[in-house]
């Protein structure tokens, strides 16, 4: 994530402050320290991915453009 926003030819809206934004990103994705609470962490991204649409079209883009079976 750090390379691709610090090579952006042009800066898209999110990216204006590429910095702040990879921290933001990084803090939203980085799973707790404590064991009970990355596991309920890590629950929730598979709950929130699971049957939702923009995951089942990512899904087929990955089997169309580059042959990864989900």
């Amino acid at each position: 994530m750090r390379m691709m926003i610090l090579t952006q030819m042009k800066p898209i809206a999110c990216l204006v402050e590429p910095e702040k934004a990879f921290l933001e990103f990084e803090k939203r994705l980085s799973p707790p320290k404590d064991p009970k609470k990355r596991k309920k962490f890590v629950d929730t991204l598979i709950e929130m991915a699971w049957d939702n649409w923009r995951t089942r079209w990512y899904d087929k883009f990955q089997f169309c453009c580059e042959g990864i079976q989900h």
